[in-house]
């Protein structure tokens, strides 16, 4: 893209997200709210003059799941934030970049506020990234706030930390996912990729060193087929494999685990029930049902009370 490119897309992106404000990511926010007010607990930088010029902080409690709670911020929060930056003027579109399913744009807003534009999605991709930030947040998992821009697009929050452990002996990073896995972070992507069958996590995480964070990100192959937890060390924690037959819940569960909590996956479960509506209104309930499914096979597995 040259100057004129960019500037048109970050216009285009600021009308886009706040038309969303008013209509299908605002619905998103609506239906979550009885997660809302547990969803709230972060902290963010601002000015002097309430622009967001952060990222969110590590160390949030008191949501689901709570010995963490989720690190990231609500679609509601997000939404709000990228209007309150935008009252000090458009953001710039800084870098531009390709994944293996869609192109990328940077944007900057002034104050600081960096947002991602992933675009070029299926109808598929786009309804998989926004519904699996919905139930990531539901299970406390460290994802993105997603907000649906158009038919072939969504809109995130930058993330902070860096891709590890890819070598060329290790392109899928798989000894890096093993060497984390006592972070509570990546036990709960670990968690969610089972219950929303993401397959493709090796190398769709970031550490942020600063804070030991992990934050998972990239989920639009989400829902289509199941995680083979050989593929995934996270994962690895709670299943051993796969069983014969597949249906809506194809795992092996490991029984008695002790990293799982009947008590916090059944507060997940009656916050993931509350998002029927979000599911339905993108047409999706098979999704909704398949999650609840692996979900109660999952508690079933819990060893810890």
């Amino acid at each position: 893209m040259n100057n004129e490119e960019l500037s048109a897309a970050a216009r285009e992106m600021c009308a886009a997200i706040e038309n969303s404000v008013g209509g299908a990511a605002k619905g998103l926010g609506r239906v979550s709210e009885p997660m809302a007010a547990e969803l709230r607990n972060v902290s963010i930088t601002a000015t002097s003059d309430d622009a967001v010029i952060g990222e969110v902080v590590a160390g949030a409690s008191g949501g689901p799941l709570a010995e963490r709670g989720s690190p990231m911020l609500s679609v509601d929060e997000f939404s709000e934030q990228c209007v309150a930056a935008r009252r000090l003027g458009p953001p710039d579109a800084v870098a531009v970049w390709s994944s293996a399913n869609s192109d990328l744009t940077l944007f900057e807003y002034p104050g600081g506020l960096q947002a991602v534009e992933k675009y070029g999605l299926t109808r598929d991709e786009r309804d998989a990234e926004v519904l699996v930030s919905a139930v990531g947040h539901a299970m406390g998992a460290p994802v993105p706030p997603v907000i649906p821009l158009a038919e072939d697009s969504v809109v995130m929050p930058w993330l902070p930390g860096q891709l590890v452990g890819i070598t060329r002996e290790d392109r899928w990073g798989f000894e890096a996912m093993r060497a984390a896995r006592d972070n509570p972070d990546a036990q709960r992507l670990g968690m969610l990729d089972l219950v929303v069958n993401n397959w493709d996590r090796s190398t769709n995480w970031l550490l942020d060193s600063a804070t030991n964070r992990i934050h998972g990100f990239d989920h639009a192959f989400a829902f289509n087929r199941p995680v083979s937890p050989s593929d995934n060390p996270f994962a690895e924690l709670f299943a051993t494999g796969l069983r014969e037959g597949g249906g809506p819940d194809p795992y092996l569960w490991i029984p008695d685990n002790p990293l799982l909590s009947r008590s916090q996956l059944t507060e997940a479960q009656h916050n993931i029930s509350a998002l029927r509506p979000t599911f339905e209104y993108y047409g999706r309930l098979d999704w909704h049902t398949g999650v609840l499914t692996r979900l109660r096979s999952m508690i079933a597995s819990a060893g810890a009370p």
